[in-house]
């Protein structure tokens, strides 16, 4: 079949919409001279030998096509994906498609999905990529509510491409549309198997912390939320949420311009919501976690309200104290109790960051020996290494409160402790890794394991204990050679 100027005009002026008949196409395509066979590529002379003379000339037509104007060029790489196998050798389809995915936008999209199920191997992940590159580059646009509903169509139109609606669900998670992905997100996962469904869950577990970390950093700022919530209640495994929900308690008892109401109710409240679990402390992670009570106080400094974080500060250690029989991650309330030591319940660190906070921001050290020193008594009963560092942590801040103060008696005391824990941390990380290899764990490499380097955890916290250690040294107790020894040694 041979194309006459008119029926060359009139596809050229189809629009990117229109249907051609594949014989049609063809002889469009088929008016440029095909080149010499000898110049062909080794792909192209490979496809030569293995689908004969008018393949090869296909593969350098559809090249051809693809520099001629948009319109044209997709209308007539469409014609030629559609063709079936035995109209066209499957090398021209594939290079059709690759081609569309430069060249096409999201109307060609069905085209190339319905391509992907294709039961040619080659064809059908061409045809993919090329539609992942659309998708790509209307997410680049702006375009991810229109990609997405194009996915969702053709999910619901071919079961076999039912994991299209978590690509959707993505896709509107870029773009910011937190609620349509969640939907999606949930349709997907009964239909796309165990590994679709995690991959689901987890996404959407994503999206609701980003909605709940934008809610957060809105109550930082002056005259914000008087509340914080998540966009659903948090499932039993959800940890993420659990910890992002009672940092947004912690934010409300914290805020310069929070309610005079007493935080207590509200905080024994969050507390009493966020799930009990004996290997973590939730508390730490809300505490630390990005958005969390530092940024507060950072907020707090700057704006000269220090004074508001501290009172919120101390209502949630008052309020972690309140709740240990049910979470365990107090330090007071634990005295006298026997913890089974192989299952002892981590403690909270939030009263150091308090402590800490009254001694630099507030020049208080009364106030912060206080608040640390009665629980250094109860954490030097502890086992387990999480709490054993706190203890080492505890006598680092109160060494440095001593400093302060000007006793340097007390001061070398807390220190030399810090250091007999930090020293006792690092020698049982080495035995416990000696252990490890002894039951089959592969030994870390050569350089791991040089004097001092066993673990760089409880190293570096050594190194700090005698830096502490070095300043009392020098500055209260006029031991300059000890001072020097410990700086050298640190």
């Amino acid at each position: 079949m041979t194309l006459g100027a008119e029926s060359e005009l009139a596809l050229r002026q189809a629009p990117s919409t229109a249907a051609w008949p594949p014989e049609l196409a063809l002889a469009w395509l088929r008016r440029v001279p095909p080149m010499a066979t000898a110049l062909a590529p080794p792909d192209r002379r490979f496809a030569l030998d293995r689908f004969g003379r008018s393949a090869a000339d296909d593969l350098l037509l559809i090249e051809q096509v693809a520099l001629e104007p948009a319109t044209v060029a997709r209308a007539a790489l469409r014609a030629v994906l559609e063709a079936g196998a035995e109209r066209l050798a499957a090398p021209v389809r594939v290079a059709a498609a690759s081609w569309l995915g430069r060249v096409g936008d999201l109307a060609d999209l069905p085209v190339l999905l319905a391509a992907s199920v294709s039961a040619e191997g080659e064809l059908s992940g061409a045809a993919r990529a090329a539609a992942n590159r659309l998708v790509a580059t209307a997410l680049r646009s702006g375009l991810a509510k229109a990609a997405a509903e194009r996915l969702v169509a053709a999910a619901a139109a071919e079961p076999a491409l039912a994991e299209l609606r978590v690509d959707a669900g993505a896709a509107l998670a870029l773009a910011g549309f937190h609620a349509d992905a969640i939907a999606q997100f949930r349709v997907a996962a009964p239909s796309i198997g165990e590994l679709g469904a995690s991959l689901a869950d987890q996404l959407a577990t994503r999206t609701v912390a980003g909605i709940g970390l934008q809610r957060l950093a809105e109550c930082w700022q002056p005259q914000g939320a008087v509340g914080f919530d998540l966009p659903r209640d948090p499932l039993a495994h959800e940890d993420e949420l659990h910890a992002l929900r009672l940092r947004g308690a912690f934010a409300l008892a914290l805020r310069a311009d929070a309610p005079a109401a007493e935080p207590a109710p509200f905080l024994a409240a969050a507390f009493d919501q966020a799930p009990v679990d004996t290997r973590r402390c939730i508390a730490n992670e809300a505490w630390f976690g990005p958005l969390g009570p530092l940024y507060g106080r950072a907020l707090a400094l700057r704006s000269g309200r220090s004074d508001r974080w501290l009172a919120g500060g101390h209502a949630i250690v008052a309020a972690i104290e309140a709740s240990h029989e049910r979470h365990g991650h107090g330090v007071l309330a634990r005295a006298g109790t026997e913890d089974d030591p192989a299952h002892e319940r981590p403690a909270a660190w939030c009263f150091l960051t308090v402590a800490e906070a009254l001694l630099e921001e507030s020049a208080d050290p009364a106030a912060a020996r206080a608040m640390v020193a009665p629980r250094r008594v109860v954490l030097a009963a502890t086992s387990s290494f999480a709490n054993q560092e706190l203890a080492a942590e505890a006598a680092l801040l109160q060494a440095r409160i001593e400093l302060y103060a000007g006793d340097g008696a007390a001061a070398h005391a807390a220190a030399e402790e810090a250091l007999r824990i930090a020293r006792e941390l690092l020698a049982a990380s080495g035995r416990d890794r000696a252990e490890r290899i002894g039951g089959g764990e592969a030994p870390p490499p050569l350089g791991a394991t040089l004097e001092g380097r066993d673990d760089p955890a409880w190293s570096g916290l050594v190194a700090r204990a005698l830096a502490t250690r070095s300043s009392v040294r020098a500055t209260l107790l006029g031991d300059v050679a000890g001072a020097a020894a410990d700086l050298f040694e640190a």
